[in-house]
């Protein structure tokens, strides 16, 4: 996938279009066609044979338009604009051909491959207007990856690439991922979505997070420099209650940075240390 970089200059708003008068000369022989096809098609449905007659008669109107109808409008919907752009670019798409031309799965399946960070995609046709639909929606990240700029943990637990200016990494979670096993990512995505609700019950809201496995878990780097080796995924309540116990003892016993251990917290332990000295058991 290319870089998001390179975009060109974007206008307000991104589409494609073809010349107003071709437009209404195309729309007014489409409309015209379909019309006499329906007149010939409601005469035939009187057949004893209404039901076959009239199903080949939606066949010939279908394949007509595939034939005739020719595109000269795209339009993209759902997404900015630079995401427009790139989606207009990787879809290749030329107006003047067949309208018919253009298979809906296996451009959603194109769009899909180069544009990770789409959530979902649907081409739908309008035959009259000579016009392809594009709808579009993002993916919603929960992280960013620290060591490669434009990558994203999405909520789903999948790894996207997508532009800084769209998905602003200030207001995400650094991730340093050791681990990138699909199953583990989907883990991590699911555990940080249950951090992020219950942010406010840190001593300060969590800024970065050093994941190793879902075994070994994840250290968390807070905002105000506090590191929380919090462990496996379990029991997050149970361990939030009790770092807010322990919490006030330890800033009055320790000053400047402190790192909370609740790795053995299965086993009733939750040591607190200043950053720099050995384990303290509070």
């Amino acid at each position: 996938m290319g870089g998001w970089g390179d975009v060109a200059k974007l206008k307000q708003r991104v589409v494609l279009r073809g010349s107003a008068k071709g437009q209404r000369r195309r729309r007014f022989l489409g409309v015209l066609s379909v019309i006499l096809f329906s007149v010939w098609g409601i005469f035939l449905a009187q057949d004893r044979h209404s039901k076959s007659v009239v199903e080949s008669y939606l066949g010939r109107v279908k394949a007509f338009l595939a034939k005739s109808a020719t595109l000269h409008h795209v339009e993209v919907s759902g997404v900015p604009d630079i995401i427009k752009v790139r989606l207009l670019n990787v879809a290749a798409i030329k107006l003047g051909e067949p309208l018919g031309f253009w298979k809906e799965r296996a451009l959603v399946s194109k769009l899909r491959k180069e544009l990770e960070c789409l959530k979902s995609v649907e081409v739908h046709r309008n035959w009259f207007q000579g016009k392809m639909i594009i709808s579009a929606s993002l993916k919603s990240p929960i992280g960013h990856v620290e060591s490669e700029p434009e990558l994203y943990l999405s909520r789903e637990g999948q790894l996207f690439h997508g532009p800084k200016n769209i998905f602003p990494q200030d207001s995400l979670l650094a991730l340093d991922l050791k681990s990138r096993e699909p199953e583990s990512l989907r883990r991590l995505a699911s555990w940080l979505e249950e951090i992020s609700q219950k942010r406010s019950a840190f001593p300060a809201p969590p800024r970065r997070i050093a994941y190793r496995s879902v075994e070994d878990g994840a250290e968390l780097t807070l905002t105000d420099g506090t590191k929380i080796l919090w462990g496996n995924f379990s029991r997050l309540n149970e361990k939030l209650v009790r770092l807010k116990q322990v919490w006030k003892d330890a800033r009055e016993k320790f000053s400047g940075i402190l790192v909370a251990d609740l790795r053995y917290f299965e086993e009733g332990k939750v040591l607190v240390r200043q950053e720099g000295r050995v384990h303290g058991q509070i």
